[in-house]
């Protein structure tokens, strides 16, 4: 990889897509909930964790607090940092 100036970094930094990855703990009526690709879903009959970015997870879930009964959400950056040190 090509090493960059100072200028170069902050440009990059500056216009590099902005992920808020999340760790989300739900619980509800999880049975027929449908994840899209876009989320790592884990969902047993009443409770569930779901993986992805922020801007992804937070309108499913608005999307169906009809069946989602309580939510923790948990930002997850060292986790992908980490990802991408092994």
């Amino acid at each position: 990889m090509e090493e960059m100036n100072a200028q170069e970094i902050i440009e990059y930094i500056g216009n590099a897509d902005k992920k808020t990855p999340v760790r989300v703990f739900i619980k509800g009526s999880l049975t027929d909930l449908s994840v899209p690709e876009s989320i790592k879903g884990f969902l047993e009959n009443h409770t569930g964790i779901l993986f992805g970015d922020w801007q992804d997870v937070e309108p499913f879930i608005q999307q169906h607090l009809d069946v989602i009964k309580d939510y923790v959400v948990e930002m997850i950056r060292e986790i992908q940092l980490f990802r991408y040190l092994i």
